[in-house]
């Protein structure tokens, strides 16, 4: 296993890298690893470090370039995405089936949407 894994495991805490970072995708304008293009370096199976230099400036998980420095494999990254996504869907039937009024609150949030669109309302999405 990994250094950074175990460290991860042992403390609860990731080990934050600070040196610059050479990305591919020149700071974010056109990544390699977007969705369709590089299936197999799935960015939603990568870690989510704040604060970290091999953070991507658009997704926030560590880019997959870095994949092999956390021990990774294409397979590693299939498994954690598999794993996060599934929890994130379980967490979100568990605060639909609380909210009583789920359907309403949606409702209200896709018309926000659009009377607030991120574009010209960043101040609403940080």
């Amino acid at each position: 296993m990994n250094m950074e894994i175990k460290h991860r495991i042992a403390t609860g805490t990731w080990m934050i890298c600070t040196e610059p970072q050479a990305f591919p995708c020149d700071g974010g304008r056109a990544c390699p690893y977007d969705r369709g293009k590089k299936p197999l370096r799935n960015i939603k199976g990568m870690p989510l470090i704040d604060w970290d230099s091999r953070s991507c400036p658009t997704y926030g998980h560590v880019c997959p370039s870095f994949m092999e420095s956390f021990g990774l494999t294409p397979e590693d990254l299939r498994i954690r995405a598999t794993l996060h996504l599934g929890r994130l869907l379980r967490r979100i039937e568990e605060i639909r089936e609380t909210t009583k009024n789920a359907d309403q609150v949606l409702s209200d949030y896709e018309k926000t949407l659009a009377q607030y669109p991120k574009a010209d309302h960043p101040e609403y999405y940080v």
